[in-house]
């Protein structure tokens, strides 16, 4: 294998410092945005001012954010999932494929092929049932199907297997060193517990911290202390008033906000980064996820933060120059000018919706010094202001520079809110130094519920280009969820063969089984 290359210490830099400062407004949002008191005149010193425009911007970004949600169905599937029991299902089904030599014969093929899944579940996952269908013109070719009961897990697949087969997941590893099928397989099948402990403490542990990480604004505490040391740094930044900045924003009006500047030195960004760190460890959840990632990797959780803290602070930048900008009641974006010895980047996060904030949200990142030279524009828009039935969004995405390829992404979402068939057209294009890679349009129905969300897009095509011949494929998708109750959840085990409990003869005659059906199923292919 080559040698790696190493990621360079002004990329770190630059990262560290938006993590960072941008920490400053996040940290503030999620602890001020419980607070329903939360808007307030902006009076008092620079400090004073941006930290309250902050906390404004936070409060009116939840109801946007709510109403955002709400169009998009993404409440309502919250809801759902807040069931006793949900329903998840998705389709998809190939029409036909074009731009490809033999198109005509590779159609006839792939027509009406469809891959099915669907997912019964309890809540806390107890119980379930879930299968999987490849089907042509609505005939089941294979399915697989899999459930858990209680303490037993089995799975079916009816052309391959000739029953249901499932374990007992209590004792399945017990069980297994004490099986037919152990002694079958020999001393190659042996099980390392200790590997498999390993694995499930991991898996344990990162539930527990993305858990734990999003109910973290509900955490008063954690969030009071973070906004102390996040005002803290505000006020070393040295906050002045510094002039004002035209903009247009996304109803085409004109607005003049004012500019408050300061600075901030390479240091007291990686100190902010390190105690941020070290707030987060103070959590029970975040703590144990690191120390089961240091023991895996033969480090104390200590160590591990030491070395990387070591690395930032090589690596930190001389100062950040930081313009906050603050219209009469919120924060309304931020610029960042990174240095060292000379400007590497400039950053800028605005807020441009009129009036909704979040209708428009630009981010455009720039390499100034030649050697990181380059850029990235991110351009987000929405009517969330607009009294119309229809709910667009749209997304451009542009990077470019001198040592690497110009991509470019652009997404549109339309949803007619009011009507009820034919009400959503999505559009995707990517695009590599002007040849456009990718292409996807998709309209069908959206359906929004108070106990079922559902999208079918009857009318697909995805467009793919190599600079040689674009190769079209027409295709339906369908996906939805709907809440249900335990008891709906059917779960059908006629005939179930316990695998561990199975006698060496049991076993060799299911291969064989096996092997036959896997033949009359390739047969009934071809």
């Amino acid at each position: 294998m080559g040698d790696k290359k190493k990621i360079s210490g002004k990329l770190i830099g630059i990262i560290v410092a938006v993590v960072a400062v941008l920490g400053i407004g996040i940290g503030i949002f999620a602890f001020e945005g419980q607070n329903k008191s939360a808007f307030k005149a902006l009076k008092g010193t620079p400090e004073e001012i941006v930290t309250q425009a902050l906390a404004n911007t936070s409060a009116k970004s939840i109801e946007e954010q709510n109403m955002m949600n709400t169009k998009l169905g993404s409440n309502q599937v919250g809801k759902i999932l807040d069931e006793k029991a949900t329903e998840m299902d998705f389709k998809v089904v190939l029409k036909d494929i074009s731009g490809v030599e033999d198109a005509e014969i590779l159609s006839a093929y792939i027509k009406d092929i469809g891959l099915s899944g669907n997912l019964q579940t309890t809540k806390d996952y107890n119980k379930f049932n879930g299968n999987l269908k490849l089907t042509q013109s609505g005939i089941e070719l294979l399915g697989l199907s899999a459930y858990k009961e209680e303490d037993e897990f089995g799975i079916s697949i009816p052309r391959i297997l000739d029953a249901p087969y499932a374990i007992k997941l209590s004792s399945w590893l017990d069980d297994y060193k004490n099986s037919a099928l152990y002694n079958l397989l020999g001393d190659g099948a042996e099980i390392n517990e200790e590997d498999i402990n390993q694995v499930t403490e991991v898996i344990e542990a990162l539930g527990e911290y993305m858990t734990g990480a999003m109910n973290l604004s509900m955490n008063e505490e954690f969030m009071a202390q973070n906004e102390a040391l996040q005002v803290q740094y505000i006020k070393n930044a040295n906050i002045e008033k510094n002039g004002t900045q035209k903009v247009t924003l996304t109803d085409g009006s004109e607005a003049e906000w004012n500019i408050y500047s300061g600075t901030l030195s390479g240091q007291e960004v990686v100190d902010l980064f390190n105690k941020e760190i070290e707030l987060l460890m103070n959590l029970d959840f975040a703590r144990n996820y690191f120390e089961v990632l240091a023991e895996q990797s033969g480090y104390t959780v200590d160590e591990m933060l030491e070395e990387m803290q070591a690395t930032i602070s090589e690596d930190s930048m001389t100062t950040i120059d930081i313009d906050f900008l603050i219209d009469d009641t919120y924060f309304r974006g931020i610029k960042l000018g990174i240095n060292k010895e000379e400007r590497l980047y400039d950053l800028t996060i605005q807020y441009t919706g009129a009036k909704y904030l979040l209708d428009g949200i630009d981010v455009n990142l720039v390499g100034v010094a030649e050697e990181v030279s380059g850029s990235m524009d991110v351009v987000f828009k929405q009517n969330l202001g607009d009294k119309a039935d229809q709910y667009t969004q749209s997304l451009t995405f542009a990077l470019g520079g001198d040592s690497i390829e110009a991509v470019t992404m652009n997404y549109n979402y339309k949803y007619d809110t009011k009507a009820e068939e034919d009400n959503l057209e999505v559009d995707l294009n990517v695009a590599v130094d002007e040849l456009d890679m990718i292409n996807y349009n998709a309209t069908g129905t959206k359906t929004i519920e108070n106990k079922e969300v559902t999208t079918n897009l009857t009318n697909a095509a995805l467009i793919v280009n190599d600079g040689t011949q674009d190769c079209t494929i027409n295709f339906s998708l369908g996906y939805g969820i709907k809440g249900i109750e335990d008891k709906d959840i059917v779960i059908e085990k006629t005939g179930v063969k316990y695998l561990l409990e199975m006698t060496q003869e049991e076993i060799l005659k299911t291969l064989e089984t096996i092997e036959t059906n896997i033949q009359s199923f390739a047969y009934g292919l071809i």
